[in-house]
């Protein structure tokens, strides 16, 4: 499973064996659609080969890449009192930034990404900003 062709994803440094990769835009039937999926690209530095791992998958184009409102996952609440996430429609020519996450308690490496504005092609610009938190994805491989 690798991620389809894109356009304009934001892609980010982990850590210096992982890569991030957010969004991006593929071709639709209507043109340009954005994404909203995260993928982890898992790289051995000693033998030049690289894997794939579908973090969160995209959901449907019909409501992320032309809906005004973001979608809401509920989860249960956690130590850091979360209740819900809110997920940013799926979207292409965004940033994508490490933040400090100097104030994280958790077991486990998480870093804090800043993802701010891009857009869903030739209908919607964003100016918002969304924090992804990803809990070491390389613990498991």
């Amino acid at each position: 499973d690798i991620p389809c062709p894109r356009a304009s994803p934001c892609l980010v440094s982990f850590n210096e064996t992982c890569a991030i990769l957010y969004g991006g835009a593929r071709g639709g039937a209507m043109g340009l659609e954005g994404l909203d999926d995260v993928w982890a690209l898992y790289v051995n530095r000693f033998d030049s080969t690289g894997k794939w791992e579908r973090l969160v998958p995209s959901t449907p184009t019909s409501t992320s890449a032309t809906s005004s409102k973001s979608s809401t996952m509920h989860a249960s609440e956690g130590d850091d009192g979360l209740v819900s996430v809110t997920m940013p429609p799926g979207r292409n020519a965004a940033t994508l930034c490490e933040i400090d996450d100097a104030h994280t308690v958790d077991a486990k490496e998480t870093k804090h990404f800043l993802l701010h504005g891009g857009w869903a092609p030739f209908r919607k610009t964003w100016n918002d900003d969304f924090i992804l938190r990803v809990v070491d994805p390389t613990e498991t491989h």
